[in-house]
Order: C-alpha cells, then sequence, then structure tokens
C-alpha cells in the first residue's frame, strides 16, 4: 500500500492503487495528497512498492508555510 511519510517521520498510509505503465513508472498517474495547515513542516516522501516486482518507488517534495 502507498504512504505519505511526514517529516517528523510519521507514516501515513493512503487508500488507493494506481498500475505502473510499461516502463514500470507512475508519473503519468497525478497523485497528490492534501495537507492541513497543522502538519509539520519539512522534507516529506511518497513511497510505493511494485505489487508483483516487490521495487519500492520514493518520491520527495518539500511542506512549506
Amino acid at each position: 500500500m502507498p504512504s505519505v511519510v511526514a517529516s517528523d517521520g510519521t507514516r501515513i498510509n493512503v487508500n488507493y492503487t494506481v498500475t505502473a505503465d510499461d516502463k514500470g513508472g507512475i508519473g503519468y498517474a497525478g497523485l497528490y495528497y492534501v495537507t492541513e495547515p497543522y502538519f509539520p513542516l519539512g522534507l516529506w516522501r511518497f513511497e510505493a512498492k511494485g505489487k508483483d516486482s516487490g521495487k519500492l518507488s520514493v518520491g520527495y517534495f518539500v511542506l512549506t508555510p
């Protein structure tokens, strides 16, 4: 299951699946995550693990005020 990891290390599971393209990418999917004003600022990451391949993909983003 994909998850978002906050800058303080809190892991938040997200309840959706995305099918990878023929090269194993999910960039086409337009994934997003809605935050709240009280969420910690800093470097966050999105993690997804391939259902069949088991490969882990990580995307980083910075939450700023």
